[in-house]
């Protein structure tokens, strides 16, 4: 995505970024993740996006990517728009 995005003579400052950036939600760092948001909002929008990443439900019916698509069809839409 970088390669497509930004000229090469940017791509280590991009890659620099992202990797102080990024952060991959998995069942052994979730919850540390959470705990450490300064935001409460990011924390809950984490939350539903984990949630509904592994198929539960999320917080609300008004949670993030939990709209009309439902389940977690919504973060995997992000996910497919993302690696195209």
């Amino acid at each position: 995505m970088v390669g497509g995005l930004f000229a090469k003579s940017e791509h280590a400052a991009v890659m620099s970024a992202l990797e102080r950036s990024v952060v991959f939600l998995t069942p052994d760092n979730v919850e540390p993740v959470l705990e450490s948001s300064s935001w409460l909002h990011t924390t809950w929008v984490l939350a539903n996006m984990y949630l509904l990443s592994i198929g539960a439900e999320a917080l609300s019916p008004e949670a993030p990517f939990a709209g009309p698509r439902g389940g977690s069809m919504g973060v995997h839409a992000i996910t497919d728009d993302i690696t195209r």
